[in-house]
């Protein structure tokens, strides 16, 4: 009982990590439209700085996350019943 305990614990870490990433992403996709925006009504004239897109390893928690989940799910299999 205490392994499913630990799989279920270690899943939610690693989807923790998922949702993290996606939502990094996904707040910095708005400037980026936000700038296609802008360009639109200017008729494309100017020059609009595009934002920086974050990587997988800037924010320290996704990682994480992702080792912590990774590390439970496998000390769950390794032990014996």
């Amino acid at each position: 009982m205490r392994e499913k305990r630990m799989y279920v614990i270690g899943a939610a870490f690693i989807l923790m990590s998922g949702i993290l990433y996606t939502l990094e992403l996904i707040s910095n996709y708005v400037p980026e439209n936000i700038k296609w925006a802008g360009l639109y009504a200017g008729d494309f004239f100017g020059e609009v700085p595009s934002p920086y897109l974050h990587g997988f390893v800037n924010n320290i928690y996704v990682p994480a996350f992702l080792l912590t989940g990774i590390a439970i799910i496998a000390n769950a299999s390794l032990r014996k019943p």
